[in-house]
């Protein structure tokens, strides 16, 4: 490899004038660096003494001045690509995060992120809520008033599978057996993460898909409320959805203002460009969107194992009250300031 022009070396290198000896000494920069650098990938920087980490630093801003000369000099491209790739290793070794254990970073987020997140889009998820009970309750009281009119808000596949009179009294669960509990609390979490997932990613395109999508559940919820409540067993219709219901319904309001908060940034990004609005909403709906995963989980599970099941109707009415008391003080409790303003 070439070396750069002599008359460009700095003094405080300490190198000799001549040619050849100065490369030989550069080399030896490098070398060393290199030779530090792999016990510290190998092992970390606990495997340096504290002068040897003295001596990085020297080695790192050398090594930096030495690229910075091979580019001024315009030599050799090899030469620059290998300082290039010597002085980006040991500057990433040098101001690198310190990792933390995956399992407590999942533990900081479900803690303390995920709430602090939902408490600064706070305003979305209420609208989420409120246009899903405002079309619900349309629903519920022309259902209630004319059962015929169900056919309007719920897919014909559905009420057909409803027998009002015995409802709650037989399901797919308990007639076939245990075997087949675990197997249809997959199938209902995967459908919740499915529809969570639509909620919130077709939001980008100006909240229009997630509000339609809010509509058609709070017509199917409020429609499938009415008929039973006409019918007689409204309180065995809040027994069987509820305990899964309080969480799973909170996670697709969630859901639902991630996607509000996306397709808003595009309908009002004030100072910033629409791409650049975007894109800040967009690291706060990821943070929504990943919380809710595993209230969809535990909810999928509450469906298939408890919601089904021959329990008395009050007992699981107090479940679902528990259950939304304890998610509501998870995440409405009071979160430290720092976490609050911290977006993205």
């Amino acid at each position: 490899m070439s070396e750069p022009d002599a008359g460009t070396t700095r003094a405080s290198d300490g190198v000799p004038s001549s040619g050849a000896a100065r490369l030989r000494a550069r080399q030896e920069t490098w070398h060393r660096l290199e030779g530090l650098l792999a016990r510290v990938e190998g092992a970390g920087l606990h495997a340096l003494s504290h002068d040897e980490l003295r001596e990085f630093g020297r080695l790192h801003r050398r090594c930096t001045s030495h690229l910075a000369q091979a580019r001024a000099g315009r030599r050799d491209k090899a030469l620059i690509a290998y300082l290039n790739q010597l002085v980006l290793r040991s500057h990433n070794t040098i101001y690198r995060t310190p990792s933390r254990p995956v399992a407590r970073n999942v533990v900081g987020f479900l803690v303390r992120g995920f709430p602090a997140a939902c408490q600064r889009n706070a305003a979305f998820i209420w609208a989420a809520v409120l246009l899903t009970l405002v079309f619900g309750s349309g629903a519920f009281i022309a259902t209630y008033n004319n059962t015929r009119l169900a056919g309007a808000f719920v897919d014909e596949r559905i009420l057909s599978s409803i027998n009002v009179e015995d409802f709650g009294d037989h399901t797919v669960v308990t007639e076939e057996g245990d075997w087949v509990k675990p197997e249809f609390a997959s199938y209902v979490m995967w459908n919740n993460i499915r529809v969570s997932i639509l909620c919130f990613a077709s939001g980008v395109f100006f909240c229009i898909p997630t509000v339609l999508l809010l509509i058609v559940n709070g017509f199917m919820v409020g429609a499938l409320a009415g008929l039973c409540h006409a019918g007689g067993v409204g309180l065995r219709f809040w027994a069987f959805i509820l305990p899964h219901g309080v969480i799973e319904l909170t996670a697709i309001f969630i859901a639902a203002g991630a996607g509000l908060r996306l397709g808003y940034s595009l309908i009002a990004p004030g100072r910033h460009t629409r791409r650049d609005s975007l894109a800040l909403a967009g690291r706060e709906a990821i943070l929504l969107a990943l919380g809710v995963l595993p209230m969809l989980v535990v909810a999928g599970m509450i469906e298939g194992f408890i919601s089904p099941e021959q329990i008395p109707d009050q007992v699981k009415l107090v479940f679902a009250g528990v259950m939304g008391t304890l998610m509501m003080v998870y995440l409405c409790r009071p979160i430290a300031q720092a976490d609050l303003s911290r977006a993205g």
